[in-house]
């Protein structure tokens, strides 16, 4: 027998290496790049990167953070993203496998996560959230959900796949309705339709309950940031702020503590009653 903290070593090693493919695609989506060729080159001289200037975290350490040929910097998000990504699979693991002893939960909730990743990325630097990822995303959630119905809590596969589609309308439908009354009270858009595509991915994979929890964190993440931003200084009550981001942490939320969360606010609720 492997003993645990090898696999865990492995796990979170592959999602290092996951996460260097996840900067290929929030560099090169966005562009309109094929993320399979050419291989990976630096950003500003172009040169091929060889495979040990490629190893996850490693290599930018060893590099001090700059092109071994051309001796630019190399953005701090190449690291960030690989690290990040090897948190999230080692959580996956934990929860999902070591903790129920289902593998395929793992990967599909790990596969989901890094969907999050890379929406963020990009939804950070160019204010898109791509349809590539999002309705692909909701695509293969409701597949999923077919396959492996234990996605929501059933062993009937027909029942998971409804559960998945209503999911997917009620979540989506959710922020719609929520961003047409905020564009009527602010008299501007209050929030793009990427943001109601994402949370009908968060329907289809997680289920209304935690895809609606997702938008409700969301609001509180957004507000306390927003806030923060404006008091240092950083931001206006008019500065465009990317709403992609703080669905992402609302869902991951969601994901490993929802019910955590939905128990205390239920006591807190009966307490004040």
């Amino acid at each position: 027998m492997v003993p645990l903290i090898l696999w865990k070593i492995v796990v979170f090693v592959f999602g290092m290496c996951v996460g260097s493919f996840l900067n290929v695609c929030i560099y090169r989506i966005p562009k309109r790049k094929s993320i399979v060729f050419p291989a990976s080159h630096c950003p500003k001289c172009k040169t091929p990167i060889k495979w040990y200037h490629n190893i996850p975290v490693l290599s930018y350490l060893f590099l001090k953070g700059r092109c071994a040929f051309c001796g630019k910097k190399i953005s701090v998000c190449y690291p960030l993203v690989e690290t990040i990504s090897a948190i999230f699979a080692l959580m996956c693991f934990n929860k999902f496998f070591v903790g129920q002893g289902d593998l395929a939960l793992a990967f599909i909730f790990y596969a989901f996560l890094c969907a999050l990743i890379v929406i963020t990325g990009i939804d950070l630097k160019y204010f898109i959230i791509p349809d590539i990822i999002s309705i692909s995303g909701i695509i293969m959630g409701i597949i999923f959900s077919f396959i492996f119905p234990q996605i929501h809590h059933t062993a009937n596969h027909l029942h998971a796949l409804w559960l998945s589609v209503l999911s997917c309308l009620i979540a989506s439908g959710t922020l719609f309705l929520i961003a047409v009354i905020g564009s009527v009270i602010f008299k501007k858009e209050a929030m793009g339709l990427g943001d109601v595509k994402l949370v009908g991915l968060f329907g289809a994979f997680l289920g209304y309950k935690y895809a609606l929890l997702s938008i409700f964190l969301s609001s509180i993440i957004g507000s306390i940031f927003g806030i923060g931003m404006i008091l240092f200084g950083k931001a206006k009550l008019q500065t465009r702020i990317p709403f992609g981001p703080y669905l992402a942490a609302g869902a991951f939320l969601s994901l490993f503590y929802g019910d955590i969360l939905i128990d205390w606010y239920i006591r807190l609720l009966t307490m004040g009653l």
